[in-house]
């Protein structure tokens, strides 16, 4: 029989071995992925890429995270920072840029891989560690927004590592584990804005797990860590708005983009008929004006309202996908093949874990935050990718339960 030290020595060696097994997976079949989006850009040209790329020029000239002169703070700049540091470092094309972007979401997705793998390790042990690893290292869905030059990865590495940061500075009440998290809120809202009332989805998390003794301190570091980290971009939009804009401008855009007659819960800018704007409005006005004509069509179409919200989020979960060119065929056997059996997983490990209930709304709240922001805004499989890493722990933690002999060990 062995002592508890060498126990713990044993379980740190078997889980850096699933560690570096998944890695390895992920990095090939990112790699892969990274390949094909090179071979074939056509495939991977997003009118959002053009934009991140646009605003990371600017960035690289000295311009700041800029659009057009018309449109200084429209943009989520977390993102084009990271592309901007391949333009400055000699990715200076759009195509270069391109690839540097993708090398950028290779590495964000493997940190992504090890933050689930730490939760899924907390949930069910090393075997559960090891299978939510490789479902997400080999996942299409998720694979192939690593080709994509859009927020989806970055974004999802951020929110996984700002919820494991958080449980770790739960579990030992260390501050800096709370700075961490707050840290990388802060850098999840500047890659997609519409996170900046994520914390406020993650609260419940410190009232279910019990705090400990200097859980006040822990908490104003934590909201302390995600202000500071906001406040640089806030401060220029206020200098060139003269307004309190906290990451962008563009909501009312988006919400006519979701609201009117001519939507149907998925996105087209080109469709929306825009009301007119006044010769000297600048983006706030612009901004408002949008919102101010979305409230009056919801109040003049409550039940359609309703109705495109159901749509949004049939669209945001559905099992298949609907953008043009991936559907029916193959496509659709390979949804039905990855995506189906996770979500059944999925409800069998939140089964599982149902009295672990801090942990449990933790790995959900990704899912809850996407549910409730794409009832509203546009939906669209692309939205649930930051939601799905939490799926797949559940499901590792459901196959894990079944597996003779797992390793069961958590981290102390």
């Amino acid at each position: 029989m062995i002592d508890a030290a060498t126990a713990s020595r044993l379980a740190e060696r078997r889980w850096r071995r699933a560690l570096a097994l998944c890695l390895v997976v992920a990095a090939a079949a990112r790699g892969a992925m990274g390949y094909y989006a090179y071979t074939h850009p056509e495939r991977f040209d997003y009118p959002d890429s053009h934009r991140y790329v646009g605003v990371a020029e600017n960035i690289a000239a000295g311009r700041g995270p800029i659009e057009s002169q018309s449109v200084r703070c429209g943009t989520d700049p977390g993102y084009p920072y990271v592309l901007a540091i391949g333009r400055l470092g000699g990715f200076d094309t759009f195509s270069a840029t391109m690839n540097w972007g993708r090398v950028a979401n290779g590495l964000f997705g493997l940190f992504a891989v090890v933050a689930a793998m730490r939760l899924a390790r907390r949930a069910g042990g090393i075997a559960a560690a090891i299978v939510a690893g490789l479902i997400m290292a080999v996942d299409p869905i998720c694979l192939f927004f690593h080709g994509l030059v859009l927020t989806e990865v970055m974004f999802t590495c951020a929110l996984l590592w700002a919820i494991e940061w958080l449980l770790c500075a739960i579990d030992t009440g260390r501050i800096e584990y709370g700075v961490l998290s707050g840290a990388f809120l802060g850098a999840a809202a500047l890659t997609r804005s519409s996170a900046i009332v994520f914390p406020l989805l993650l609260l419940p998390i410190l009232l279910l797990a019990g705090m400990p003794p200097h859980r006040g301190r822990l908490v104003v570091a934590w909201v302390a860590a995600i202000v500071m980290i906001l406040l640089p971009t806030t401060i220029r939009n206020y200098r060139l708005l003269g307004s309190f804009v906290p990451v962008r401008t563009g909501m009312g855009a988006t919400l006519l983009d979701s609201f009117g007659d001519w939507a149907d819960g998925g996105t087209g800018m080109q469709r929306v008929k825009w009301p007119e704007f006044p010769a000297e409005a600048d983006e706030v006005e612009r901004d408002r004006i949008c919102r101010e004509t979305v409230f009056d069509w919801i109040g003049e179409h409550p039940r359609r309202s309703v109705e495109l919200g159901l749509a949004k989020l049939r669209r945001t979960w559905s099992i298949t996908l609907h953008a043009p060119g991936y559907q029916g065929g193959n496509f659709d056997r390979i949804a039905w093949a990855t995506v189906a059996p996770v979500y059944l997983l999925a409800v069998i490990g939140a089964i599982l874990l149902r009295r672990r209930t801090a942990l449990l709304y933790a790995l959900l709240a990704p899912a809850i935050f996407v549910t409730l922001i794409h009832c509203v805004f546009v939906g669209s499989v692309r939205y649930r990718v930051p939601a799905m890493p939490g799926l797949f722990v559940l499901a590792g933690t459901a196959i894990a339960a079944v597996i003779p002999g797992r390793g069961s060990e958590r981290p102390a």
